[in-house]
């Protein structure tokens, strides 16, 4: 006896202990939990920036591209005073005063608008601005200085109006044409004019994972608590068995009486049956009736024929059975159908299945459950899908209306313009049409597309049809949407420099579209030509076209490389991009 007793208190010392360490490692789990939360949270937040970001540098871009625009000048729109040395800051069109508006005094219009809508709030700013508003102070000051030093941005968490926000800092540098407004200041094209600070406000995005926080809080409070309540019972358990004297002697009738009494009271309806489905027990009816009827009866008689007919079926082929699995019947009460997920465990003696248990949850309400579930769901891909078929006719509505524009225009040159515009929205509308149509929200499968594409770009470009030949090699593959708009755009630019300059004087040729699939996450696309090619490539090059601009920025924004032949074979280009 004593020998028993020293051996529970060890189990008592194990058990402490064991219950410490699992404790220990729930806290662990926690933490790492925790601190990804907050990190998903700030990347979030950081994404959200990075986008802002480069819209901004493409507004700025736009613009200064253009050596700024001209506004009509009104109590919002005056004069800049820091432009006042630029020549022909003011004219008059059509009696009219305008003024010259540079890609800053644009671009803090248009914060200044952002700011009114509660929106993400961005600024401008220098450490030499000829704008006192645009001037850096404290932490922008010293966060300038580390962009200079070859720092790519600089951030940091502050509270504006009582709320949490997200400061990212933002390099952007001088351009070329830049330096209409500012090369008095001393800047050359590369140099560091300043920075975009963009805040984004945290309130919204904290909520969304602190709710995440709060699940992953329950979750563990659930798994320490089973884990604790698994060690504790079995430490106890064992415990137990070393220090109890002797098991109390119940005689066969009292063990079955107590067995009867847990079935007849468990939640779930339990049924033993024989090899041939006839019911042994049961503890309860569905219907609310006397049990021992059913007693003698097949089961059968008690479920739909259709679930019935497979299960005399499998019972006649008990060793086909996957007890593991769980099977599902209905039944009706009151008129209303009653859902019923059963477990079936075999009763074996000699090594022969003589008979069953069967184990019956209801799970009428996870059924309902389920059907609003898929309801739900295909309310939202009807949502998606007009949607897209909404997008579509905003892009459709947009090419109409740059058609009518140019069909007043007398300048061939800029109708090319509009045509070219036209054919990079169609190249975006398409996207959305395939996906309305093939009811796919998510991929896009290229060769549909591409083929599509270009065909629609060889009926805007070629009068004859037969002239020019079109050659696909394309793998079949799909992509997402943020991948499949800028390789669309791509296409559309290198298909139409093709057609409207590779093959002048009604020259006879090939145009060759080609996507490959390299490896697990790389895409070779290539489109050659063997018309007249370049003659002059190094200046091809170096004088770069705003459709040879959009190639290379959106290869950028593919994360690709883009290369190009030039021969008198013709031209051909290959960009190799990631697929996300």
């Amino acid at each position: 006896m004593p020998s028993k007793n020293v051996q529970a208190s060890k189990i008592r010392t194990y058990k402490f202990w064991l219950l410490a360490l699992w404790l220990l490692i729930v806290a662990i789990s926690f933490g790492i939990n925790d601190y990804q939360i907050n990190e998903n949270a700030l990347s979030e937040a950081h994404l959200t920036a990075n986008v802002h970001y480069q819209k901004d540098l493409l507004y700025r871009k736009w613009s200064s591209v253009r050596g700024g625009v001209y506004a009509p000048v009104d109590s919002n729109t005056q004069p800049n005073p820091y432009l006042n040395y630029i020549q022909n800051r003011d004219v008059e069109i059509n009696g009219k005063p305008f003024t010259l508006v540079n890609p800053a005094y644009m671009t803090r219009q248009v914060y200044e608008l952002a700011k009114q809508s509660g929106i993400i709030s961005s600024r401008l700013l220098s450490d030499r601005a000829l704008n006192p508003q645009n001037q850096a102070i404290g932490w922008e000051l010293s966060s300038i200085k580390e962009l200079k030093n070859g720092v790519d941005h600089r951030d940091t968490l502050v509270e504006i109006d009582g709320n949490p926000h997200l400061k990212v800092l933002r390099p952007f540098f001088t351009e070329k044409s830049c330096l209409k407004c500012h090369q008095h200041q001393g800047y050359k094209e590369g140099d560091l004019r300043g920075a975009i600070l963009i805040s984004v406000p945290m309130k919204d995005i904290n909520e969304r994972y602190a709710a995440q926080e709060t699940k992953m809080i329950l979750a563990l409070s659930g798994i320490f608590l089973l884990g604790f309540i698994l060690i504790y019972t079995g430490g106890s358990k064992i415990e137990k068995d070393f220090i109890k004297i002797a098991t109390a002697e119940k005689s066969l009738t009292e063990s079955e009486q107590k067995i009867q009494t847990y079935v007849k009271n468990a939640p779930n309806l339990i049924l033993l049956i024989d090899e041939k489905g006839i019911i042994q027990f049961t503890n309860r009816t569905d219907d609310g009736s006397d049990p021992n009827n059913r007693i003698g009866k097949s089961v059968t008689e008690f479920i739909t024929k259709e679930v019935g007919d497979s299960f005399v079926n499998a019972l006649a082929n008990p060793d086909e059975i996957d007890f593991n699995k769980l099977y599902e019947y209905q039944s009706n009460k009151d008129n209303n159908t009653i859902w019923y997920e059963n477990r079936i465990a075999p009763i074996r003696s000699g090594g022969k299945i003589t008979g069953f248990i069967i184990i019956a949850s209801d799970i009428t309400e996870r059924k309902l459950l389920d059907d609003k579930l898929k309801n739900s769901l295909a309310e939202k891909e009807v949502l998606l899908k007009e949607v897209h078929h909404r997008v579509k006719n905003n892009l459709q509505i947009i090419t109409s209306l740059l058609n009518l524009q140019s069909a007043l225009i007398k300048d061939d040159k800029m109708v090319e313009v509009f045509k070219d515009s036209q054919n990079r929205i169609k190249s975006m509308a398409l996207i959305h049409e395939l996906m309305y149509q093939s009811g796919n929200f998510s991929h896009i499968d290229t060769k549909h597309y591409l083929s599509h594409l270009v065909s629609y770009l060889y009926r805007s470009y070629c009068a004859d049809g037969e002239r020019i030949k079109i050659v696909y090699d394309i793998e079949e593959v799909s992509l997402g949407m943020d991948i499949m708009i800028p390789c669309g755009i791509i296409v559309t630019e290198l298909v139409t420099n093709s057609l409207k300059y590779g093959f002048p004087d009604n020259r006879d040729g090939e145009l060759k579209i080609s996507l490959h699939v390299l490896d697990s996450n790389r895409i070779s696309l290539v489109v050659a030509d063997n018309g007249i090619g370049v003659t002059d490539s190094q200046a091809f090059t170096s004088k770069k076209t705003l459709g040879l601009q959009l190639v290379e920025t959106l290869t950028g924004q593919l994360d690709g490389e883009l290369s190009h032949q030039n021969s008198k074979e013709g031209l051909s280009f290959r960009i190799v991009f990631r697929k996300g």
